[in-house]
């Protein structure tokens, strides 16, 4: 297993999918719920044509809703640049 930010996510989602992964402020985000959302991200990349070993940049704010571009980058063999 390749460890990468989407394969720690991964695990930690199958192996503890009600445990908070996030806590921002008053949002608060389980393991299950950031996996869904990097694996429907990681859909639209290759949909678009990402191909593992592309280059990605992804410019978001350091908040709970920029994990998902991040790891579902990391999960189709792209770099992610913040």
């Amino acid at each position: 297993m390749s460890l990468n930010l989407a394969s720690l996510l991964r695990n930690s989602a199958l192996c503890h999918p009600q445990r908070l992964a996030v806590i921002h402020d008053d949002v608060r985000y389980r393991y299950s719920e950031l996996d869904e959302a990097a694996a429907r991200f990681a859909g639209d990349l290759l949909a678009g044509g990402l191909q593992p070993g592309d280059k990605v940049a992804v410019l978001v704010p350091n908040v709970p809703p920029s994990r998902s571009p991040i790891s579902a980058c990391c999960a189709r063999g792209a770099w992610s640049f913040r």
